[in-house]
């Protein structure tokens, strides 16, 4: 059994598949290693055959809070967000000292837009831990969403006190700070989140983006190149260092990393929008009507959310008042998306 999830872990998927069942063999009512072949399937994004698994695993034992925790998770990956809240209390009724499921239960409340259940499950994971970081940076995530900005970092200053190696806790309480323009704050937290984790990609992009907000071009792009090295495929580091070489002017050189991206085929509306951006600074206003024009088609569900974005090309106005008119639209789009958090899968 441990062979097989060695392999599982490693995402040698085959091997564990073939460990799960020899284990299987030896004793054909061994739940667990129902819920690994599971796990295998849910790696693979074979969520029907997951979930045939996992109650296969309940059928033996119907006390298995894991096996509940990952149907929870096939739900959410088929977007029932009614039958995931079902078996993520189901686990939690088996085993009221789980954190995890509390987490995705509180961020499905989010999407639901009930955010009074989502803090209340938040603040009942932390009493089980207080020191579950992801929930307590959930928290303060969910109250600087709802226009409580100080509440949010006074608990994130709270966290920090309390969690002396924590790398996420600065690193979100950086980010937040960003957003409400304390720049110089930001920055400093950041680096104490990198300081504790300097392997993280992400901590580099978000302090790349301090430093993009507060003018300091050459420090931005610097951050976004070590994050890239750290990890070559992270796209969010892609797209902000266009963004810092777009700020800066430096406008062939961002041409040509979306080129690259364009190759990939993926964000290809990201890729187009920024295309746009680049054309508005040369002032060929026909050309970023064009591109954004492409994004949209690129992004079929914006489309749909949005409308009012596919409105802009019927407006009897020139170019320029367009691409206004694009900007002014995809900005209010962002700042709604901001302002989202997507349920997760626990483990």
């Amino acid at each position: 059994m441990k062979a097989a999830m060695d392999h599982l872990r490693a995402g040698q998927l085959d091997a564990a598949r073939d460990g799960f069942e020899e284990v299987l063999k030896n004793n054909p009512e061994f739940p667990r290693a129902y819920i690994g072949i599971g796990n295998v399937h849910f790696k693979r994004g074979e969520l029907d055959e997951a979930e045939n698994y996992y109650n296969g695993a309940l059928h033996i034992d119907e006390n298995l809070a894991p096996a509940q925790v990952m149907l929870g998770n096939v739900n959410i990956r088929k977007g029932e967000l009614d039958q995931a809240l079902v078996h993520y209390k189901t686990a939690l009724r088996i085993n009221p000292q789980l954190t995890k499921p509390q987490l995705s239960i509180s961020q499905i409340y989010t999407r639901k837009e009930d955010y009074q259940r989502a803090e209340a499950t938040l603040r009942e994971a932390l009493r089980y831990n207080p020191d579950f970081t992801e929930a307590t940076t959930a928290l303060a995530k969910l109250m600087h969403n709802q226009g409580r900005e100080e509440e949010a970092i006074a608990e994130l200053e709270r966290a920090l006190e309390r969690s002396k190696d924590s790398a996420q806790v600065p690193i979100v309480l950086g980010s937040m700070l960003v957003q409400m323009k304390r720049l110089d704050d930001a920055i400093r937290y950041i680096k104490l989140g990198i300081s504790r984790q300097p392997d993280n990609a992400q901590a580099y992009v978000s302090l790349g983006r301090a430093y993009a907000a507060n003018e300091q071009s050459s420090r931005a792009v610097y951050a976004f190149e070590k994050a890239l090295q750290i990890n070559p495929d992270l796209s969010s580091a892609k797209f902000a260092l266009v963004r810092a070489y777009i700020h800066a002017n430096e406008l062939d050189v961002a041409r040509n990393i979306l080129a690259e991206l364009g190759r990939g085929k993926k964000k290809l509306n990201t890729v187009h929008f920024m295309l746009a951006e680049i054309f508005v600074k040369q002032g060929q206003y026909q050309m970023a009507v064009e591109e954004y024009e492409a994004g949209l088609l690129n992004s079929v569900r914006l489309s749909e959310d949005y409308p009012e974005l596919l409105e802009i090309a019927n407006l009897q106005v020139d170019d320029e008042a367009k691409v206004n008119a694009y900007k002014e639209a995809l900005a209010r789009v962002q700042e709604e998306r901001d302002e989202e958090e997507d349920a997760v899968e626990v483990s």
